[in-house]
């Protein structure tokens, strides 16, 4: 839990922390500015005093699966569109889960094994992303669907300002379906279009306002 505030914190993301034990809330963390609510998580009013219906996501990394599982479907049950990962020990919970409403569920020592195949296969590239994180660059990929008064519907692809921007585009998915992997120079951007893309943190964050058509414009020098 602690990995993944630190994660949102680095991205400027504001975040809710929900514990039954208020001195896992250290004081660095309070002066950063994290908010906490203390409570039990599996219970509707404390989901909801926590914002849960307005929220964009939501992760519950409790210490069992039953937790994780009653946390789902509670969170499901208040807010219909909610994003919502959950960390899960085995096949079974997870398929329980995602019956109750996750979005995704991840099992950590699955993931961290994967990993450590990936090193083994490709070290350069596990190497290469090492040595931006020690040079302070931190990588991501994101997801974000283009709002019908973008400026950039109708557009095509190599017209865009988003190579400009950093911006590696990943894929288009289409909303009939249709997927491009990588997408063509010639594609036109569409209303509905969720578009995935890779970039540094500190350019990925400017993603939504491009294609919202609020860029803001920074003079040279």
């Amino acid at each position: 839990g602690a990995t993944l505030c630190e994660y949102l914190h680095r991205r400027q993301q504001a975040f809710v922390v929900i514990d039954e034990n208020p001195e896992l809330m250290t004081q660095e963390m309070k002066d950063a500015g994290w908010l906490f609510v203390h409570g039990d998580a599996t219970q509707d009013d404390v989901l909801q005093a926590a914002g849960v219906r307005r929220a964009r996501g939501l992760t519950t990394v409790l210490p069992t699966d039953a937790d994780n599982l009653y946390v789902v479907l509670s969170a499901r049950l208040l807010a219909a569109d909610l994003q919502i990962v959950a960390r899960g020990s085995d096949e079974r919970a997870a398929q329980k889960m995602l019956r109750a409403g996750a979005t995704r569920v991840i099992n950590p020592l699955a993931s961290g094994a994967t990993r450590m195949a990936r090193l083994m296969l490709s070290p350069s590239i596990e190497n290469f992303v090492e040595v931006a994180e020690t040079h302070g660059i931190e990588w991501e990929i994101a997801d974000v669907q283009v709002p019908d008064d973008s400026p950039l519907v109708q557009t095509r692809l190599s017209d865009t300002p988003l190579r400009e921007a950093g911006i590696i585009l990943l894929g288009v998915c289409k909303p009939d379906g249709e997927t491009h992997f990588p997408p063509p120079a010639e594609l036109t951007i569409e209303a509905g279009d969720c578009l995935f893309a890779f970039g540094s943190s500190e350019k990925m964050s400017a993603f939504p306002d491009l294609l919202e058509g609020r860029q803001r414009t920074e003079s040279a020098g």
